[in-house]
């Protein structure tokens, strides 16, 4: 399933694999103790770049969101891409983020958020913008 830290515009169908990780479904997986194997993880760049994955990702919600991420990545010394999938990371239940990248740079700076410690309410704060 489709999950990141920016929303998708686009709505689920009948077609199963035209899905995302909603609330509900995020806490369901959690109840079971089932991991969540997440494709576009990065949004399609969408953190990376302002005029990437506009017409799937940008709507208010997700601008917040990406300049929540820029905040934070400044205090953090790292990316905005890396704050996004180190969300991903910082998940319950275990989540295995899917990424697509052709540019090792890219992949690096992917990597790296592996490395990036948020904590409970950084994770709520970029999801909901409450502190």
């Amino acid at each position: 399933m489709q999950w990141s830290l920016a929303d998708p515009n686009w709505k689920p169908s009948s077609d199963p694999t035209t899905r995302f990780v909603t609330e509900e479904d995020r806490k369901w997986y959690e109840s079971v103790d089932l991991p969540i194997v997440a494709y576009s993880a990065t949004s399609g760049g969408y953190f990376a770049n302002k005029n990437v994955s506009v017409g799937l990702y940008d709507n208010p919600t997700n601008i917040a969101r990406r300049e929540r991420a820029e905040e934070l990545a400044s205090k953090l010394n790292c990316t905005p891409a890396q704050i996004a999938m180190s969300y991903l990371l910082h998940q319950k239940p275990l989540t295995f983020p899917i990424f697509r990248t052709t540019n090792q740079a890219h992949l690096t700076e992917i990597m790296g958020s592996v490395s990036i410690s948020l904590s409970d309410e950084q994770v709520q704060w970029l999801r909901d913008g409450e502190k």
